[in-house]
């Protein structure tokens, strides 16, 4: 990996400026890689994202007919380069990985084996199939990487003679780069961390099977969700929810306090705006999804998209004819 200053780099970028209704698709356009940038008022990716993302945040544009623009912007900054192509990532307390932001893939792996005599910091290219490794003990226990970066700086000239065939000064200047923002979105997982635990102690106090929330973007609506035995329930299996489902559910409540034990009714946009319904185009019967909502005398229009244009069907639906249908295509 060269620094070479001289070196043009392009990034391709979709921004999507603030218009009606963005502000609701807000947690689905974190999840799928954008910001919101105050300043320019618009939500863009900063960094690289996959074409399939791309293709994603397009359908989600044309489906609610908001407005974006697609540039591809040049830069020669090296240290750009990198936050805009990897980012660092915990697998566990002791096992980190430098990841393909597009791709998602593995490209170098940092694990941490500790023992009482010493502790072996095991460096692996995932990309070229290199292994290093260092046997020291680490000190600060509490930020490890942090720890071990500084262990790979100091030891650098070192490493690069013992293997000269793994690129040691590549590693220590993508760490120097990356641990920063790591360094910011563990601090985040942290205090998320004692948000929930000290609310799962308040909330324990009220009995075993407790009321937790509803209507959390990402999850059915009507699906409501249980503190039970320090973990999640969830109506709509019955079941625990899964490990990533937790973490969107704590998320959703870090800052969404006030809907803590609280049910929500669910609006018309929880309810219809996104689903699909089954409709006839030529006699051939398709799925839909539901993008506009309008009221006749009671009744709802219903306006779908097929990813070209939007279609306005004839006939109305009651509230309880247009849920059967959205729950018949799920």
């Amino acid at each position: 990996m060269s620094s070479n200053n001289d070196q043009q780099y392009t990034i391709k970028r979709i921004y999507i400026p603030k218009q009606k209704d963005i502000y609701n698709n807000k947690e689905l356009l974190n999840e799928l890689g954008l910001i919101w940038d105050s300043k320019i008022q618009c939500y863009y990716n900063k960094y690289d994202i996959s074409e399939e993302t791309f293709n994603e945040l397009k359908w989600l544009c044309t489906k609610h007919d908001f407005k974006f623009e697609i540039k591809i912007e040049e830069y020669k900054d090296f240290a750009t380069r990198i936050f805009n192509v990897n980012k660092l990532y915990s697998m566990d307390n002791s096992t980190f990985a430098i990841v393909d932001r597009k791709t998602n893939k593995n490209i170098m792996v940092i694990a941490i084996y500790e023992s009482v005599e010493h502790d072996m910091i095991n460096l692996v290219d995932c990309v070229n199939g290199k292994f290093a490794s260092v046997k020291i003990k680490i000190q600060n226990s509490n930020n490890k990487l942090l720890e071990v970066f500084k262990i790979l700086k100091q030891k650098e000239e070192i490493l690069v003679e013992d293997f000269p065939e793994f690129d040691i000064n590549s590693l220590v200047l993508t760490l120097s780069i990356l641990l920063d923002e790591f360094s910011k979105v563990s601090e985040f997982e942290g205090k998320l961390t004692k948000f929930k635990y000290t609310t799962i102690s308040g909330l324990e106090k009220k009995g075993t099977n407790v009321f937790l929330c509803n209507c959390v973007k990402g999850f059915y609506p009507e699906t409501e969700f249980f503190l039970f035995n320090k973990k999640i329930k969830s109506t709509f299996t019955n079941n625990y929810i899964s490990q990533q489902q937790e973490h969107k559910v704590w998320k959703y409540l870090y800052y969404n306090r006030e809907n803590i034990g609280i049910r929500k009714k669910a609006t018309l946009w929880d309810l219809f705006i996104g689903n699909k319904i089954k409709i006839i185009i030529n006699s051939f019967e398709t799925q839909l999804p539901i993008s506009k909502i309008d009221w006749n005398n009671g009744d709802m229009i219903v306006t779908v998209f097929d990813g070209d244009r939007y279609m306005k069907l004839a006939k109305t639906f009651t509230k309880d004819e247009l849920w059967t249908m959205i729950l018949a295509c799920r």
